[in-house]
């Protein structure tokens, strides 16, 4: 783990720890919460903003099977909140039993409040694959991934993990897609790239690049649909960080940052990107300045730094 002086491009401090499963920052005074392990024991360690340790926790009775290579283990942390005490989800993927069992604890953290299988039959799909989770209590959020010869969709469920009640939200066809959680709203983001993708969106229709929902009643809040140029690079990226949204269409170059509810941050920018996989990292209003990490194959990824024109 590093943390960075993004204007500075400076690693500050570094953290190295046998596996790191979920990070969660808190305000107001900063901490970091970082879900580990000690041998086959979940540990939780808290940072402050300079990386000292304030303080540990081991699970002991929280084991994770790290014996056997068809099993994976996600770890997800909530802290605790208005009549909602802290808790954590344990999700083992195990491929031979064809199982995903998701385990809730909470303190005194000595056996499960309940276990809860999310895996769910391929059905129309050839595979289906659980691909990541978020938690914030009572809401579990699963993205999964459908696929079949050249073909993939990704779908998300919201699961009221103490009642059961879920939602399903599918996502177009052949189209990349990621999410985050935040202030009790999911926000799913997608991309997509003509190039190299034989299978794409229908353009002739608008296109979904996100939308946000509300995570206790499950429901739409806000979206965005655009129209993208059919041409040789159609396609567009979008991608969430604490609260922006960034939005580029890679037809003309053109990108922009808004809120969660549309809101233009920043008057509408032209920048051609380094070839690579691009990232959305924050927009620092007082600086002018937006960040992002290219990713390259093979290579190190590299800190983009870019001005921008503030809107009026």
């Amino acid at each position: 783990m590093n943390a960075i002086n993004l204007p500075q491009a400076k690693i500050l401090w570094s953290k190295k720890f046998p596996e790191i499963y979920d990070v969660y920052v808190l305000a107001n005074p900063t901490k970091i919460v970082v879900m580990t392990r000690d041998n086959d024991n979940l540990k939780k360690i808290v940072l402050d903003q300079h990386g000292n340790t304030l303080s540990q926790q081991l699970y002991r009775n929280i084991k994770l099977n790290l014996e056997l290579n068809s099993i994976s283990i996600k770890v997800r942390w909530s802290p605790p909140q208005q009549n909602i005490e802290e808790q954590i989800v344990v999700l083992e993927q195990n491929y031979y039993k064809k199982k995903s069992i998701a385990s809730l604890y909470s303190s005194p953290w000595i056996k499960p409040l309940l276990r809860k299988d999310i895996r769910i039959e391929p059905g129309s799909y050839e595979h289906l694959t659980i691909i990541d989770i978020a938690f914030r209590a009572p809401n579990l959020v699963v993205q999964y991934e459908g696929s079949g010869i050249m073909q993939s969709q990704f779908f998300y469920k919201i699961i009221n993990i103490r009642n059961s009640q879920e939602s399903t939200i599918l996502i177009e066809g052949n189209i990349q897609t990621d999410f985050g959680v935040q202030d009790g709203k999911l926000i799913i983001t997608t991309e997509h790239n003509s190039i190299g993708s034989p299978f794409g969106p229908d353009h002739n229709k608008g296109n979904l690049v996100y939308a946000v929902y509300d995570l206790n009643t499950r429901k739409q809040i806000h979206q965005q649909v655009s129209t993208f140029t059919d041409n040789d690079t159609f396609g567009w990226n979008a991608s969430y960080q604490a609260g922006k949204i960034w939005m580029h269409d890679l037809s003309d170059s053109k990108w922009i940052i808004t809120d969660t509810f549309g809101k233009a941050l920043i008057e509408e920018q032209t920048t051609v990107f380094p070839e690579g996989v691009v990232r959305f990292i924050t927009y620092a209003p007082v600086d002018k300045k937006a960040y992002f990490i290219v990713y390259k194959h093979k290579e190190t990824a590299k800190l983009l730094e870019l001005e921008v024109t503030d809107r009026d």
